[in-house]
């Protein structure tokens, strides 16, 4: 036990070169992440049981406030398009805000209809297809052109496809 209370300590001063190099290390070093991952999911269920009980709190105190907002714009709204009918050339202004209008032109589409459209009346640009490669069918088509190369290049010289034999090593704690 003293050993692991040594290795601690070790570990944790940064200047140290705490070094594994024993199965019985990298055991204790599989422990020390399992508990450290669980100490981190608890303070995250921590953190999000605190963030949804400050949203709430939130939530309830603004309430009424962006309620009251809202009754005051649509007052608003509704004395300017009253004065507006009197008088076309009406505005209002004040040091604190503003109300006006303009027109906006909203386009609804029905989509597959006219797509329809557009490819049968040679609208091309009108309309967007998107093209893909296939990995999966690219590996299989080409599985065998290589050649021992790491490059497969077209008549004119130029690179298609390049191949990265990568190896990665990777720590994973057990579950």
């Amino acid at each position: 036990m003293d050993k692991y209370i040594e290795w601690e300590k070790e570990a944790s001063q940064e200047d140290t070169k705490f070094k594994i190099n024993s199965l019985d290390k990298a055991n204790w070093a599989f422990r020390k992440i399992k508990e450290n991952n669980d100490y981190i999911e608890r303070m995250e269920s921590l953190k999000k049981e605190e963030i949804k009980r400050i949203e709430q709190w939130f939530e309830d105190e603004t309430k009424s406030l962006k309620y009251t907002n809202e009754s005051f714009r649509a007052m608003i709204e509704n004395y300017y398009k009253e004065e507006k009918a009197k008088d076309n050339k009406f505005k209002l202004s004040t040091p604190y805000g503003k109300c006006g209008q303009r027109k906006t032109t909203i386009w609804n589409y029905e989509e597959d209809t006219l797509l329809q459209y557009c490819k049968d009346n040679g609208l091309n640009t009108l309309y967007k297809t998107e093209e893909n490669i296939n990995k999966e069918e690219i590996k299989k088509h080409f599985k065998n052109s290589f050649n021992g190369n790491s490059i497969l290049a077209n008549a004119d010289g130029e690179v298609m496809i390049a191949l990265e034999d990568i190896i990665k090593v990777t720590a994973k704690e057990a579950e």
